[in-house]
């Protein structure tokens, strides 16, 4: 094994590479592997990493001059030590050690030796898993669309033990682009991008395209990161049932592959559909979500979460909390008149990240009941126009005995709150 490369190439991809190791103690796989390709030609020179845990796997490709072919499998925090605080632009190269059998990496005037810490044919056998290069798509998505919709969606996935099915991210297609749909079962959020590549609507239908499972975002978030201005090709292997099996995302220099979940999220246009909305008003963003930080100290801390009343009247917005220890209320003024009024009591959490997946100056707020879920409050953040965009749907709750009663622990769960405060109340 014998090549040349720079630094700042082999770093990034080294540390892509390392999240996908599989960490269990005596893996196979507990490595990276390295191998140095050249085709017949003497073009197309590439040093290739590998890396998976059984469920996610990555592929990467580093540019680099090959004069001798070879391969190494090892522990990355070995070669990152050589490889740290160097400039991108330095060479680092890899070179045999006929005698000892190691291979020697020289950077700047550090030198170590590394042999190889696991078996190549485990990982040759990983690589031939992943799709063929002449592997047609099963759709196109353009990496700074894909990962728009992993920022204004993926803070709302389930993160509980139970209900897997809520434990993906699921993208689909719109007339002009995709959307993509997550919830945790109080809240769902709906992320919208423009894509000239997405096939549209059939019979007039959306296409559900691809659940990715939560495990596998922030290794698909990490090769977005690595590439932000590629069409991404994806390709969803189907299993001999007919079952989508796997989901691989290409790109010129990466290929990452996650294995996928049986379990299907439910439809959730239903809960957009079913909201009986009262009041809309425009609101400026930042000032909303200043506010909502500003608050957070006097959140009642309860077993729902932390709880902010917001109320809307007029040409105002008003922000208050309560706890046992003091109070705090702040006045917002709209940026348009509210078309009626509305009052709840949401978690703070959910407002602040719905608003921090924006970056639009006003965004549209509108409050009434989900006419779905016995009448439970409900509040609508949305921000965008066209085809693009993104919206929150966020239950919440409103009874003052209620919340007394989330504060002191009488009852346990949000979802029997919202029972107790649609109840009708006896006559005094």
């Amino acid at each position: 094994m014998k090549c040349k490369m720079k630094v700042g190439e082999l770093r990034e991809a080294l540390a892509t590479a390392s999240i996908t190791m599989d960490r269990r103690a005596g893996s196979e796989y507990g490595f990276v592997y390295l191998g140095a390709k050249r085709m017949k030609s003497g073009a197309n020179q590439r040093l290739i990493l590998n890396s998976t845990d059984g469920i996610r796997r990555f592929l990467l490709k580093v540019v680099c001059e090959v004069e001798e072919i070879g391969d190494l499998v090892i522990d990355p925090v070995r070669l990152s030590t050589i490889l740290d605080k160097r400039g991108d632009d330095e060479a680092v190269t890899f070179t045999q050690d006929v005698a000892t059998k190691r291979t020697i990496v020289r950077c700047g005037g550090s030198r170590i030796a590394l042999m190889s810490s696991g078996k190549p044919l485990a990982f040759d056998m990983n690589m031939k898993a992943f799709p063929a290069p002449d592997t047609k798509p099963t759709f196109l998505i353009e990496s700074a669309n894909l990962k728009s919709m992993l920022d204004q969606t993926q803070s709302f996935i389930y993160r509980k033990d139970d209900k897997a099915s809520f434990k993906t991210l699921m993208i689909r297609t719109t007339g002009t682009g995709y959307e993509a749909f997550t919830t945790n079962s109080e809240c769902i959020a709906n992320g919208r991008v423009e894509d000239t590549n997405s096939p549209g609507l059939t019979d007039g239908k959306p296409v559900r395209m691809l659940e990715i499972p939560q495990g596998a975002l922030s290794s698909l978030s990490k090769l977005l990161n690595r590439n932000k201005k590629e069409t991404i090709q994806v390709i969803v292997v189907k299993s001999p049932d007919g079952r989508d099996q796997a989901a691989y995302f290409r790109t010129e220099l990466a290929f990452f592959g996650t294995n996928l979940m049986a379990s299907t999220q439910p439809p959730m246009d239903a809960v957009f559909k079913a909201q009986v909305m009262t009041m809309e008003v425009q609101v400026p963003r930042d000032s909303l979500l200043t506010s909502i930080s500003r608050s957070s100290p006097f959140c009642s801390e309860t077993v729902a979460g932390r709880l902010v009343c917001m109320d809307v009247k007029n040409s105002i917005v008003r922000l208050s909390a309560q706890d046992q220890f003091g109070e705090f209320e702040e006045e917002l003024a709209t940026a348009t008149p509210a078309t009626g009024v509305g009052r709840a009591t949401f978690r703070s959490d959910f407002l602040s990240d719905a608003l921090r997946s924006s970056s639009a100056d006003l965004v549209v707020l509108k409050m009434g009941l989900n006419s779905g879920n016995i009448g439970r409050p409900s509040a609508v953040l949305s921000s965008g126009a066209g085809g693009a965009g993104a919206t929150y749907v966020i239950a919440g709750i409103c009874d003052k005995e209620v919340l007394r009663q989330l504060s002191n622990g009488s009852i346990s769960d949000q979802d029997t709150a919202a029972k107790m405060a649609s109840m009708p109340k006896a006559a005094a």
